[in-house]
């Protein structure tokens, strides 16, 4: 019984430990900082304008999956047995720019600060998807397509401003908030490029005998999303806070870079191998389903 009983314990204490062990650091600036006014209203604001721009990036990504299949057909004149590889190609593409310039990008936040990396972040995105909604052809839809994921960093940054702007008291709600904000953004992408597709057609009434829309019948959602995201940047560049400390005057103290684990000893970590592999069996699984529905036939 007293075996047992150890074993349970030993089991919630493996459950309970963190994936990286590490010394405790000092608080940050932000941290330690007191907010003034009401209950942490300022603290709030910025998280609420983090969690819009946090949506961008879903939106933009899931946008095109309604559409991807008919708007290979259209502009590069397949076959039928050739669609769904050139859009699952097209899919992939976001992804894999996405995964060689996230690196770059967060060395570059370190180094210029967070808010200008992620309003470049946002313009770029937004910029990459009207131009992918204009394109004609396969070639066109391929880099504008790259181009939207080499500047998808925006939550790779977010993250981080989100730990920086926030008091420990606060950090789980606000990461709560920025959870339920991206599932929002994956309900909303694919609604809006279904809805927003081949207007001239679907809503006649109001878009029929409109040139642009009538040639390019898949730039609306790339229009609105694109939209969406200079709307961000706009909001970012007016109000977000810069939350990394780039002119302190004792900078050894708030560098928490230093005493913290590189990205190899990380990796090296079992317990993060673990959870990395279950979450990559998951994302798998759940992109697959979404990449294969569009050209699903009875």
């Amino acid at each position: 019984m007293k075996r047992a009983s150890n074993s349970v314990a030993a089991l919630e204490a493996a459950e309970n430990a963190p994936l990286l062990h590490r010394e405790a650091s000092k608080p940050g600036p932000v941290e330690s900082a007191k907010h003034d006014g009401g209950p942490d209203c300022v603290q709030i604001f910025q998280i609420l304008l983090l969690c819009y721009a946090r949506m961008m990036e879903p939106i933009a990504f899931f946008c095109v999956f309604p559409y991807i299949a008919e708007m290979v057909q259209r502009n590069g004149k397949l076959p039928d047995s050739d669609i769904g590889f050139y859009s699952g190609l097209l899919e992939s593409a976001f992804a894999a720019t996405q995964v060689l310039f996230l690196m770059a990008w967060g060395c570059l936040s370190d180094r210029v600060g967070r808010k200008p990396v992620l309003i470049l972040s946002l313009v770029g995105m937004a910029m990459g998807q009207v131009l992918f909604g204009m394109s004609t052809t396969l070639w066109e839809m391929a880099l504008f397509r790259s181009l939207t994921g080499i500047f998808s960093s925006a939550n790779l940054v977010i993250r981080t401003m989100i730990g920086e702007n926030c008091t420990p008291e606060m950090r789980a709600r606000a990461y709560s908030w920025y959870s339920t904000s991206g599932n929002i953004a994956v309900f909303l992408g694919p609604l809006l490029g279904g809805l927003l597709v081949n207007p001239a057609q679907r809503y006649p009434d109001t878009f029929s005998g409109t040139a642009p829309f009538e040639k390019h019948p898949y730039a609306l959602p790339g229009f609105l999303v694109g939209s969406m995201g200079i709307t961000a940047a706009i909001l970012s560049a007016l109000f977000l806070k810069e939350t990394l400390p780039l002119h302190s005057t004792h900078p050894d103290k708030h560098n928490t870079t230093e005493n913290g684990p590189t990205t190899y000893e990380i990796l090296k970590s079992p317990n993060v191998i673990r959870e990395m592999s279950i979450f990559y069996q998951v994302m798998i699984l759940a992109f697959s389903f979404t990449a294969i529905s569009p050209v699903c036939k009875d």
